[in-house]
């Protein structure tokens, strides 16, 4: 697999340049600008934002700290901010003024960390991480969860109302809640009711396309979880040609092992079915693919040494997430004092080991640890990014990169024979479908049922049940765009720059919108 020829997929490459920002690449700006950075940085420490109550009132404060921040950061003049005050100035000022369109224009559902037109959903609401406490906090959840009940009453009388399958849901949700009696309980049951009752307005139609201006909507969602100017139907395109790509790949390795008869998705199944490389479901099992990402693990710090300018030296394990639990890391410190680890959740009966193959495991590896998130959250440790820059920076360059460090670990010999290659593949094929079926709910106006049939002919093989994987699409537009979206950005502006250089380009400032990727690399 060579990475050197970037998949012609992603769309021609002086498009995509042109969607990065390539032609807004600006030189370094020479001159001292410390006291234009200290005033610019003074005036972002004001602009942190508090959390509102969950109330009509509380989100129409929201939309006016939005407002007046934009005029403020608007007065300054960023010509005289230095190189890397300019990077945040603009990913900061394009990330707010997204925001801030989304609030004023579209008064409904969330706007921030995640961007959906529903204020209640079985991804977002407070009744998702309500927990005992003191009589305080009691009383504090429980105003917001009355504060969002006012806020779904007001969105429904604008014509804003979930799909009948996520109202159905979201109520088998809420009734999983275990709290004890008391202010929550009563406010979770007034929540309860209300959703019920939205259930005579809903309709089965899945894409925001279905609300007033819904395209608009989408339009500005993509840009917002992407951080990418590039219009839906470019997206949805790019996503295809991906699909492809990753297809045409995974037939010539299938072909090499023999195996050339029905769809891709129907040869990654039948090695799943086979139990190819399966480890046993028991204790022995899950300790030996723990010992085997270990020893993938070991093999990679000497093999990524050159292609970075510096790698953490912190330690990094491999464990065993607890059952119930789904995959988690735990960062490493820059500085050495604090290990690292990724636990890989093996525990799950229908989703777990079965669906982790031996073959399948080292491109969690890679995408984990080195050469992705361990490595790259460490120097962002060192960066030290403002908070806001981070704030406005989606996980389209996060997951991005950990997409982009497995094909890398591919490229220099870490992900050797076919049955691995095709490990690599399943992966990108995954976010190669979240990405064509977010702008075919959501622009190509598909209905669930054609998503969930979309999605299960490009990557059957996702680790999370495929209607939940579209659900989440639905509840969230735009957000499952950015990580192939990051990766296919990556990778185009990689060209043919030497590796250490252009790792450390993309990573010693810690996220960058992917809008301003190609300003840094170029600096």
């Amino acid at each position: 697999m060579n990475i050197d020829q970037p998949p012609s997929a992603t769309t021609d490459r002086r498009q995509f340049l042109a969607a990065t920002g390539a032609a807004m690449l600006l030189p370094p700006i020479a001159h001292a600008a410390s006291g234009a950075d200290a005033k610019f940085y003074a005036l972002l420490d004001t602009l942190k934002e508090t959390t509102p109550d969950e109330t009509v009132a509380g989100a129409a404060t929201a939309r006016a700290r939005q407002v007046a921040g934009l005029a403020a950061l608007r007065g300054l003049d960023p010509g005289l901010l230095s190189f890397d005050a300019r990077l945040d100035y603009d990913g900061i000022l394009e990330g707010l003024g997204l925001e801030a369109i989304l609030r004023s224009r579209f008064p409904f559902g969330t706007v921030g960390q995640t961007i959906s037109p529903h204020v209640v959903s079985p991804r977002v609401g407070t009744y998702l991480t309500v927990k005992d406490g003191p009589p305080e906090i009691l009383a504090r959840t429980a105003a917001n969860i009355d504060g969002e009940t006012e806020r779904l009453n007001a969105d429904a009388a604008a014509g804003i109302v979930p799909p009948d399958f996520i109202l159905a849901a979201t109520l088998a949700k809420l009734a999983d809640t275990r709290v004890t009696a008391g202010p929550i309980s009563a406010a979770l049951d007034r929540q309860a009711a209300a959703l019920k009752a939205l259930r005579a307005q809903a309709t089965p139609e899945a894409g925001v396309w279905r609300l007033k201006d819904g395209d608009a909507y989408y339009a500005l969602a993509l840009k917002a979880g992407t951080s990418l100017s590039i219009d839906p139907e470019a997206a949805h395109q790019a996503g295809l040609d991906l699909v492809a790509h990753l297809s045409a790949e995974a037939d010539a390795a299938f072909r090499r092992l023999g195996m050339t008869d029905g769809t891709v998705v129907a040869r990654f199944a039948a090695l799943i079915d086979r139990a190819v490389g399966r480890y046993d479901d028991s204790d022995a099992g899950r300790a030996k693919a723990v010992a085997d990402m270990t020893a993938t693990l070991a093999r990679a710090r000497a093999a990524i040494a050159p292609c970075f300018d510096e790698i953490p030296k912190s330690a990094i394990a491999i464990g065993l997430a607890p059952p119930g639990r789904i995959g988690y890391r735990v960062a490493p410190s820059y500085d050495g004092s604090r290990p690292g680890a990724y636990y890989v959740d093996l525990a799950d009966p229908v989703q777990g080991i079965r669906y982790r193959p031996a073959w399948t495991l080292p491109t969690v590896v890679h995408h984990e640890t080195l050469p992705g998130h361990l490595l790259q959250l460490p120097l962002q440790e060192k960066a030290k990014p403002h908070p806001l820059r981070l704030r406005y920076t989606p996980n389209a360059f996060f997951e991005g990169w950990g997409i982009y460090a497995e094909r890398l670990a591919s490229e220099i010999g870490l992900l050797d024979g076919d049955f691995v290659q095709l490990g690599v593949l399943q992966s990108l094929l995954v976010r190669a479908a979240r990405l064509v079926v977010d702008t075919g709910l959501h622009h190509k106006r598909w209905t669930r049922a054609e998503a969930i049939a979309k999605f299960r002919a490009i990557a059957l093989f996702a680790l999370n049940p495929v209607d939940s994987e579209v659900d989440r699409i639905v509840v969230e537009p735009g957000a499952a765009s950015g990580p192939a979206l990051g990766y296919t950005t990556i990778l185009n502006l990689r060209g043919g720059t030497a590796l250490p250089r252009f790792h450390t380009a993309l990573l010693k400032r810690g996220p960058l919108r992917l809008s301003l990727l190609a300003r840094a690399v170029a600096a």
